[in-house]
């Protein structure tokens, strides 16, 4: 460095000269463009908008994202996967919207609420029905069930009755389970299932009713049965019987 530039410098670092700060931030990168303040002077703060590396990862003021309908909500409150919807399958955690026990709030029912690994909840079978208003064959099913689920209930079994629809092409409404407890008086759980959740690819009107049978130890499906036949219940005092009632 010359003589004549030493002495230059020293005169900036005396007299507070801005010009030779200005071409250089502390580490070395080019300085941010000063910007009119609110106070007619200058700053050097950048306005330029920075957008995330990442959009979907910003947080949600809702919370954490709500689980698919065939997932657990909690770790180990359902068993794990692979899941399916045939003979000793694990079934997957299906939800709906219905009445617990035929009454009560309109709510959430999801299969994980049946799930009963060390028998603590009481419960040892599990009973899922597929029906239709326009059914003729699962309206005689529903009025056989009449007043008989609470002698099944004291003994451990749980039974679902999920609705498709109402008239043929109508898909199932909160209206359609209403119509449904009060023609049969069910107190046992009614949804409302448009999506026909658990009748398996190929399935249709002429299997109705479809009903399964579940360990609720495993959640596996032990029993499939298309139609109507009384001798299902038979078959719900077996695994009744198997689970320790």
């Amino acid at each position: 460095m010359s003589l004549r530039t030493s002495l230059a410098l020293a005169l900036c670092l005396v007299t507070g000269c801005a010009g030779c700060a200005a071409g250089t931030e502390d580490d070395g990168a080019p300085a941010s463009p000063a910007v009119p303040s609110s106070d007619g002077g200058t700053s050097t703060e950048d306005t330029r908008s920075t957008a995330p590396d990442d959009e979907t990862s910003a947080p949600d003021d809702s919370g954490s994202p709500t689980p698919p309908s065939d997932a657990p909500s909690t770790p180990g409150s359902y068993p794990a996967g692979p899941y399916g919807k045939a003979l000793g399958d694990v079934i997957p955690n299906l939800s709906w919207k219905g009445y617990r026990n035929g009454t009560g709030a309109w709510t959430d029912i999801a299969l994980a609420d049946y799930y009963d690994p060390t028998g603590k909840k009481g419960i040892r079978a599990i009973k899922l029905e597929l029906a239709a208003i326009w059914c003729e064959v699962c309206n005689t099913e529903a009025g056989a069930m009449r007043g008989k689920y609470a002698g099944y209930y004291a003994r451990g079994a749980r039974f679902l009755t999920a609705l498709t629809a109402d008239t043929i092409g109508v898909k199932a409404t909160q209206a359609t389970v209403d119509k449904w407890i009060g023609k049969y008086a069910c107190d046992y759980d009614v949804s409302a299932d448009p999506a026909w959740s658990f009748a398996p690819k190929g399935e249709g009107s002429s299997s109705m009713p479809y009903g399964l049978l579940l360990d609720p130890r495993t959640m596996k499906i032990v029993e499939v049965y298309p139609g109507y036949s009384p001798a299902i219940l038979s078959h719900v005092d077996t695994l009744i019987s198997k689970n320790g009632g």
